[in-house]
């Protein structure tokens, strides 16, 4: 199950780096919506608060170079820790998240062989499963998000070099065993400026909404990753919300008045059917639903379109796409 590694070869130029793009000041609104409420606040917020944390990690022996596994969790302070673990010049492994139905003795043992491939030294998580991970393998060095939240400071940015891996993405392993992709900053810049191009990103107009989880590419880099690079406003839910109450899609694009939103084929069917029973609220501004992850069905689109028209939503909107881990996103 070897490493693979992309995105060394472009000679494409572009004026600002991936990381001067995430830590330049940018006041476009950040709103996190998870158990705790929503907690508002902006880019510049996270890029300030991803300082105390990289302060933390370097205490527990992370430097330039070091592979840290994440569980990237949708709450404010992983994504904080995630650019932490990039100010230091450290290598986010992305790991999986609990798949419904698998038992977390399973899960655990999973993380750690993933881990163990990825040569990770630690492994950071939310702060209930670092507890089992800790009660699972006592001598693997776990961290929970929240305890980066008590960081202090730290020197100079050591992540200016954009040839080196900045991120080890896992392929779903639908296929085959997962493969861990080896991603260049580089190469995670250039694929998000060439989303930017063919979604024709408006910093002025466009507002992204997003509940995919950040443990999968298309959550982190089509969710996250890109509104934050490119300074637009953001409206991050839980993957949890969304199963639970499929209708809080449609609603909480509304309420965000956002125009980009991105989802996997069966969050159509769920949202259509859900749409059928429950009115919803607010009329959709959206102009792109990009949809891809899994094979994008035109039953799904037929129901989902026809379920939401009366709030809005086209056909023209619906933008299929196809993914892969080895092309940061997509193609």
């Amino acid at each position: 199950m070897p490493l693979h590694r992309f995105g060394d070869n472009s000679t494409d130029d572009v004026n600002a780096t991936l990381w001067e793009a995430l830590t330049t000041a940018s006041d476009a609104s950040f709103a996190v919506c998870d158990r705790a409420g929503v907690e508002l606040g902006t880019w510049q917020d996270v890029s300030r608060a991803s300082v105390g944390a990289a302060a933390r990690l370097r205490a527990e022996g992370v430097v330039a170079g070091t592979r840290v596994g994440c569980v990237i969790e949708n709450s404010r302070s992983a994504i904080q820790g995630v650019l932490g673990v990039w100010r230091l010049g450290a290598v986010v492994c992305s790991l999986p998240t609990q798949a419904r139905g698998q038992t977390i003795e399973n899960y655990t043992t999973r993380l750690g062989v993933l881990s163990d491939h990825a040569e990770a030294a630690l492994i950071v998580t939310g702060a209930r499963l670092a507890t089992s991970l800790q009660s699972a393998d006592p001598g693997r060095h776990v961290l929970a998000w929240e305890s980066l939240d008590r960081g202090g400071i730290v020197g100079p940015d050591e992540f200016q070099d954009e040839s080196r891996t900045a991120f080890v993405q896992y392929s779903s392993g639908t296929t085959a065993e997962p493969r861990g992709c080896e991603l260049s900053a580089r190469a995670i810049r250039l694929q998000l400026d060439a989303l930017a191009q063919a979604l024709a990103i408006d910093r002025d107009q466009d507002r992204v909404a997003s509940w995919l989880p950040l443990s999968h590419d298309m959550g982190f880099f089509g969710g996250l990753i890109l509104p934050w690079v490119k300074r637009i406003p953001a409206w991050l839910s839980e993957p949890r919300r969304f199963i639970a109450r499929p209708i809080t899609w449609p609603d909480d694009c509304a309420a965000f008045g956002a125009t980009l939103t991105v989802a996997p084929n069966f969050a159509l069917d769920l949202t259509a059917r859900a749409a059928q029973r429950q009115r919803g609220r607010g009329n959709l501004t959206l102009r792109s639903v990009v949809v891809g992850a899994e094979p994008v069905q035109q039953h799904s689109i037929a129901a989902f379109v026809d379920a939401l028209a009366a709030r809005g939503m086209s056909l023209e909107c619906i933008t299929p796409a196809y993914g892969l881990a080895e092309a940061t996103l997509a193609v």
